[in-house]
C-alpha cells in the first residue's frame, strides 16, 4: 500500500478533518487503504458500509461518515457499489502483483538473445593469457626502461634501479610516461637525499617516495672562495 508523502496537509485530507470535526480522520482513511490491501479489492457493496466503519474505527454516525468520505472524495458511489477513489491507480503495481500471482509468477524477462545464467564452463587459461596480455602493453618493457635511464648519470641511475627493483618486488612497475614523470620530479634533489628517501621509503614499505623534512636532508656543501694573492 502506497501512502503519499502529502498525505495529512492534502486538502482532500484536511477537508475530512473538517467535515468529521475530528484529528483523527486521516487514520480512517488508513484504515480503509489497508483493508482494500488485505481484501484485494477498492471496490464493497452498499451493505457493507457499517463493516467498512467499524474497520475504519471511526466513532461516528454511518451516513455522516459515508457523507463525509464523499464529499472529501476518498470514495464514490457506483451502482449498489462503493469505491475506494483512485486506490487501484495509487496501488497499480500491487495489484498488477497479484495478477501476475495468479498466474504463476512474474512473466519472463525479455533477455534479446542474451543469456541470464553465468556459463556452466569458465575459460580460465584464455582470460588469464588475455590479461597478462594487456599487462604486457601498459608496463614498460625493460628496452623502454633502459632507453629512459641511459641519458642519466651512472650514480643517479643506480639509485633508481634500486627502486624499480623494489617496486617490481612489489608487483609494481611504471609505465613508461609515469617513469619519466618520477625522474623528473625529483631532478633536482641530490643523490645523498634521494638515496636517503629511498631507503626510507623501502623500509616504511611505502609504495611511493616522499620529500625528507628539513631536519633529514644533507646539509649543502658551501664552496669557499679562494682569494688570489
Amino acid at each position: 500500500m502506497i501512502v503519499q508523502p502529502d498525505f495529512l496537509d492534502h486538502w482532500k485530507t484536511r477537508l475530512l478533518v473538517e467535515l468529521l470535526e475530528d484529528d483523527c480522520a486521516p487514520l480512517y482513511v488508513i484504515r480503509l487503504w489497508a483493508h482494500c490491501q488485505n481484501r484485494k479489492t477498492h471496490r464493497f457493496s452498499m451493505g457493507c458500509f457499517n463493516m467498512i466503519r467499524a474497520v475504519c474505527h471511526a466513532p461516528h454516525e454511518s451516513e455522516k461518515f459515508k457523507q463525509a468520505l464523499i464529499d472529501s472524495g476518498f470514495i464514490r458511489i457506483e451502482g449498489q457499489e462503493i469505491v475506494a477513489h483512485d486506490w487501484d491507480v495509487v496501488n497499480a503495481s500491487l495489484i498488477a502483483n497479484w495478477e501476475n500471482g495468479k498466474r504463476g509468477g512474474r512473466p519472463a524477462k525479455k533477455t534479446h538473445g542474451y543469456p541470464m545464467a553465468n556459463p556452466s564452463q569458465t575459460h580460465r587459461e584464455p582470460i588469464r593469457e588475455e590479461k597478462r596480455r594487456g599487462e604486457k602493453k601498459k608496463r614498460a618493457s625493460k628496452s623502454e626502461i633502459a632507453d629512459i635511464l641511459d641519458p642519466i648519470p651512472e650514480s643517479r641511475r643506480k639509485l633508481i634501479d634500486t627502486w624499480l627493483k623494489y617496486k617490481a618486488e612489489r608487483n609494481e612497475r611504471y609505465k613508461p610516461t609515469g617513469l619519466k614523470s618520477f625522474i623528473k620530479k625529483w631532478s633536482t634533489v641530490s643523490n645523498a637525499d634521494f638515496e636517503k628517501m629511498i631507503e626510507k621509503s623501502m623500509a616504511s614499505n611505502y609504495s611511493g617516495v616522499f620529500e625528507l623534512r628539513p631536519e633529514e636532508k644533507e646539509p649543502e656543501r658551501k664552496l669557499k672562495k679562494t682569494q688570489s694573492v
